[in-house]
């Protein structure tokens, strides 16, 4: 997840919304930028089933006259062995308004959806190359517990 973490655009607080299906494209070029190429059509089917049933929420960051600049996903997940948490599951901001304060908004709307949903925490897990992204975390008051690694088998 890569938020503000270069320097950019520093212009007034963007505006910070729930995502609707009009924002896939634009959430979908951000996308590209960091790396994970989608389409539009196939973010808006993840958007639907990220926030159907109420475990999920998206939220966008809107400039005026530039569209969607950032966008943030977290998901609620319930284990047998931790409390009640939020993930945080994409976090992007445009590479030209990185540095204005839109990721802070973004994850400070996310940490409080998170609270209205009964969460303890909001989990953020980063690729260890983002350091530019661990140090916003850090800034942001989160701290550093553990380092893993993470296996996959495709189905």
């Amino acid at each position: 997840m890569n938020p503000d973490t270069s320097d950019g655009h520093h212009g007034p607080d963007a505006k910070v919304r729930y995502a609707g299906r009009a924002d896939t494209g634009g959430m979908a070029r951000l996308s590209v930028e960091l790396g994970y190429p989608i389409t539009s059509e196939q973010m808006g089917e993840r958007l639907q089933a990220l926030v159907d049933g109420g475990r999920g929420a998206v939220l966008v960051a809107e400039q005026p006259g530039s569209g969607v600049v950032g966008w943030i996903s977290t998901l609620v997940l319930d284990t047998l062995t931790t409390k009640r948490r939020a993930h945080v599951t994409g976090l992007i901001v445009a590479r030209e308004y990185r540095r204005a304060g839109i990721g802070r908004q973004l994850l400070a709307a996310a940490e409080e959806w998170a609270r209205r949903v009964g969460c303890g925490d909001l989990v953020v897990r980063s690729q260890v190359s983002r350091e530019r992204a661990h140090e916003f975390y850090l800034g942001q008051g989160y701290e550093l517990v553990k380092t893993q690694h993470l296996f996959r088998r495709s189905l």
